[in-house]
């Protein structure tokens, strides 16, 4: 008995910059939902152990805002959108 039939496609690349500089970029389509979601991390390792990250994420569905609710529609909004940053630092004695 099949309850759930759709498809998630997703794309995960990696760059290497150098040594110091990595970036990641994740993209993805829910087919149950229609949504595309896109997601970036970019991180700098200075010495190991002491790591700054940045990342942005968003999500976009084919919906728009009439005012008093969102309704269907043939183009994408952007309805979810996040920032992070941390820093992670080694402390030697």
């Amino acid at each position: 008995m099949k309850i759930y039939d759709y498809t998630i496609l997703r794309s995960y690349n990696t760059f290497q910059i150098n040594k110091y500089l990595f970036l990641r970029v994740i993209g993805e389509y829910n087919t149950y939902y229609k949504r595309w979601t896109a997601d970036f991390l970019a991180s700098f390792t200075y010495i190991p152990g002491t790591v700054v990250y940045f990342g942005y994420g968003s999500a976009f569905e084919k919906i728009r805002w009439t005012g008093e609710e969102y309704v269907d529609n043939d183009r994408y909004m952007e309805t979810k959108r996040g920032f992070f940053f941390k820093v992670s630092y080694l402390w030697r004695w």
